[in-house]
């Protein structure tokens, strides 16, 4: 699931997991969250379910990557649930209400805290604030958890479910919240009862007082304040009972306080475990990225500690003593005293940095002072709160993370991209789930522990990479994880294979690879030769190069496409090929589409459009010969069909023969023309691609939209549109209601309209704003009724004559012996250009009609 969370939008994916919530628990049956070892995601319903599957059941889900109001969601139809049994959901992340946030969506957690404020009725239950004073986050409790319980302001409460969001700021960084759904996953916290174990200590103090008169109190030390406190209070027996218990342990005072451990020891304690701990202040409040966060460090490592509340943070070198149990929000290991537990006792020197390689950042290392040299991989990447991300790579090739706080005073123009520098700070973590030992990052404190370093001769190269290439060929076959540094030419560009801008694909003389790109790093194109430090993966069980580091070395000599006389194959996966063969079919999906190529020898190979291609379906004509240029990509794994198949870069890399499939001079599909064919079919209009789902109208309440699909059933006032995702309305208003009687059942449709709420149902208006049109089968505009007539039969040939002959001088003298004939003339000439001049209209109508219709092709994200 968590590699479904970092998909593009809009992909495809297939997740098995554990339902957190009954199925519909939310959003009056459409939503639901599922939960694997790796993270959680919510699930939004194509319909609303009443007796869906419940809690604690293990389910296979396909369905879109969607993103609804900044929750990272999947897209499914109920039918695309299957239930695998019956499995407990995974335990809850305990967790402070301050660090709801981004990390934790669709993981389940348990909270607790007191509610702040009053309740607020929702359509999913009761909305709480409940805060531990870390910070209020708000608490959804459905009806079957509340259990009709009355939470006023100030009552302490217990809270486990998953975590949602809903955002409305636009930030996408609000509106975090925790949904509890099952009768067990809420309740109220009773304080304990004050300490009423007095009263069973009455019999103590009674003979106490008996023994008052006696000798035998003398030698007893600890009697001595018994006697005092008795009288006082003649007959109060709670009085009386508290020195008697505090005077039983005499022994206490002696080792009251706790033995103080060593940092390395403390951190081998169990998480909880109360520890006491020495130490010297090695990053004040506010370097690692939290402001109440600081680290300490002693002669055998480091640990950080989250000052309490209302605690003067203590500056670098002061020595303190901390007393508190430990935790590991994130993975990073801290200690968290109350204000009597931290202490500051003086001052000290700060321990010398340990010198680390990037392969050393991990759990043993974790909260010490060290060193680091590497080289700028990207640009700095700064956050909203003046914090910098940046990425560097070592000598040895191994990429690693760096975090500067806006209070280090560090900015983006002190790491430069493509130089070395030697590096001072804590070394930090924020794991990417709960009990995995990764996402170590280092931070420096400030400037000084920032140092640019020469590199001389073996040193690391621009892109911080080891000196040494290899082959692709060789990278595919490593491990994943594997270091690797290559050099390549860029053959296909970050706009093909999504809208991500990262994603590209790079060929030496040994073989091909994708490449994914650092965030924020700019995109090489097509031809530059290029020089990659990373390491070596799979995507969708293709190889790829996550790069940590990239540089432009130049130019090459264009990269041949291997020529096939086959259907591609895994060997030639990602590599740049070439096929020619005839159209046998053509499917458009979406902004995309698939044809079918018959090769020489009878095989048919895939041809898949991609909408950054900008090659429209229209241009691809069934009957006629084609020669394409592409990479070869492997199928996704959800993908019914199995084969690789060849995609075409942009328009120059197809090349369609004229019709009745003979040799000849082809066209080719130019760039510069947006895609579009200098095509053989002068005319044809562009393709019309519908930019929401049906399924996701209600979502677009308000918007104008463009939808497609198969009328499914026509009505008075307009039809039901099918397509695929949902069945909606549309409703034809206006002019628009004349073309009712030119439509039909099972006809395709491109619809653009607003959408509007109908008894809480949305659907598509199309009124004289809007547009109509109908599909063709490989995807062109075509007129509905008479929204694009005909243009009809051209003049006659005598009307040709008589406008056109150069002897023909309708005004002349020759032309008019008579004043009726020249009036009939004239009367026959206005009709003429009266009729002429409304074809003229209705052909720029229609002319304007396929233009606006042609940006349907592009559909945005």
């Amino acid at each position: 699931i968590i590699n479904a969370r970092d998909l593009p939008i809009g992909s495809p994916v297939r997740v098995t997991g554990v339902l957190t919530t009954h199925l519909g628990a939310l959003e009056a049956g459409r939503k639901a969250f599922v939960q694997d070892d790796t993270g959680g995601i919510a699930l939004y319903l194509d319909v609303a379910v009443t007796t869906g599957l419940p809690s604690d059941t293990l389910v296979t889900v396909t369905g879109t990557v969607d993103e609804r109001f900044a929750e990272r969601t999947l897209r499914v139809n109920v039918v695309d649930i299957v239930s695998l049994g019956e499995q407990q959901r995974p335990p809850p992340w305990d967790l402070r209400t301050g660090e709801i946030g981004e990390f934790v969506e669709g993981y389940r957690v348990i909270v607790q805290g007191v509610t702040v404020g009053s309740p607020t009725t929702l359509s999913d239950g009761l909305g709480l604030m409940v805060d531990d004073g870390t910070g209020a986050i708000r608490v959804i409790v459905g009806p079957q958890a509340l259990g009709g319980l009355s939470i006023p302001g100030g009552t302490s409460v217990v809270a486990v479910g998953p975590v949602g969001q809903r955002d409305s700021t636009g930030t996408g960084l609000a509106g975090y919240r925790i949904h509890v759904t099952e009768e067990s996953d809420f309740g109220i916290v009773v304080p304990p009862p004050s300490p009423t174990p007095a009263p069973t200590a009455t019999p103590s103090p009674t003979p106490s007082p008996t023994a008052t008169p006696s000798p035998t109190a003398a030698p007893t030390a600890g009697a001595t304040p018994t006697p005092a406190p008795t009288p006082a209070p003649t007959g109060t027996p709670k009085p009386t009972s508290t020195p008697g218990p505090t005077a039983s342990p005499s022994p206490t005072p002696g080792p009251s306080a706790p033995p103080t451990l060593s940092v390395v020891e403390a951190r081998g304690a169990p998480i909880g475990t109360v520890v006491t701990v020495a130490g010297v202040v090695t990053a004040e409040a506010g370097r690692l990225g939290l402001p109440p966060v600081i680290a300490i460090a002693d002669g055998t490592g480091g640990i950080l500690v989250r000052l309490p509340d209302g605690v003067p943070a203590p500056d670098r070198g002061a020595t303190v003593v901390v007393k508190g149990p430990l935790a590991d929000p994130y993975g990073q290991l801290e200690l968290r005293p109350k204000s009597t537990g931290f202490k500051v006792t003086g001052q000290g020197s700060l321990p010398a940095p340990m010198q680390l390689a990037a392969r050393d950042l991990g759990e043993a290392t974790e909260g010490r002072l060290a060193k680091l040299t590497g080289t700028v991989a990207a640009t700095p990447r700064k956050g909203t709160n003046g914090d910098l991300t940046i990425d560097f790579v070592d000598p040895a090739g191994t990429g690693f993370r760096v975090l500067s706080d806006g209070s280090s005073k560090i900015i983006a123009t002190d790491l430069v991209k493509g130089r070395t520098y030697e590096l001072t700070g804590i070394v930090g973590q924020r794991a990417s789930r709960k009990g995995v030992l990764d996402g170590y990052r280092f931070h420096p404190r400030d400037k000084a522990d920032i140092v640019a370093v020469a590199s001389g001769p073996g040193g690391p190269s621009a892109s911080g990479g080891p000196a040494t290439t290899t082959p692709i060929s060789t990278v595919i076959a490593l491990p994943d994880g594997s270091p690797v540094t290559i050099e390549a030419t860029v053959t296909a560009g970050s706009a093909l294979l999504d809208t991500s801008g990262r994603r590209i694909v790079v060929q030496d003389a040994t073989g091909a690879v994708e490449v994914l790109l650092p965030s924020g790093a700019s995109a090489p194109a097509v031809g530059a030769r290029v020089r990659l430090v990373g390491t070596i993966g799979r995507a969708w069980g293709a190889p790829r190069v996550a790069a940590t580091g990239v540089d432009a070395i130049g130019s090459s000599a264009t990269v041949a496409p291997r020529s096939l006389s086959r259907p591609p194959a895994e060997r030639d996966e990602w590599l740049l090929v070439r096929i020619s063969g005839s159209i046998l079919k053509v499917e458009r999906l979406g902004d995309r589409w698939r044809a079918e190529i018959v090769l020489a020898d009878g095989s048919k190979a895939p041809v898949h459009g991609q909408a950054g291609a900008g090659i429209p379906s229209t241009a691809i004509l069934v009957g006629r010969r084609i020669t394409v240029t592409g990479i070869v990509k492997r199928p996704y794994p959800t993908a019914s069909d199995r084969r690789f198949a060849v995609l075409p870069r942009d328009g120059a890399d197809v090349a369609i023969g004229p019709e009745g499939g003979g040799g000849g001079q082809g066209s080719t599909l130019s760039p510069s023309s947006g895609g579009g064919a200098a095509s053989p079919q002068a005319g044809t209009p562009s393709d019309i691609t519908p930019d929401t789902d049906l399924a996701a109208l209600m979502d677009r309440v308000g918007q104008r939209v463009r939808v497609g699909g198969l009328i499914a059933r026509l009505a008075g006032d307009g039809f039901d549109l099918d397509d695929g995702t949902a069945l909606a309305r549309v409703e034809l208003r206006g002019d628009m209601a004349a073309l009712i009687p030119h439509l039909r059942e099972g006809e395709a449709i491109a619809a653009s309209g607003l959408v509007e709420l109908v008894d809480g149902t949305p659907i598509v208006v199309v009124d004289g704003t809007g547009e109509l049109v109908r599909v063709g089968s490989l995807g062109q505009a075509m007129p509905v009724g008479g929204l694009a007539a005909d243009p009809g039969p051209s003049p006659s040939p005598a009307a040709r004559t008589a406008t056109l002959t150069a002897d023909s001088t309708p005004f002349g003298p020759a032309l008019a012996p008579t004043s009726l004939l020249a009036l009939i003339g004239v009367s026959v000439l206005s009709v003429l250009a009266t009729v002429v001049r409304r074809r003229l209209e209705r052909r720029r109508l229609r002319a304007a009609l396929v233009a606006r219709l042609a940006g349907l092709r592009t559909k945005e994200g």
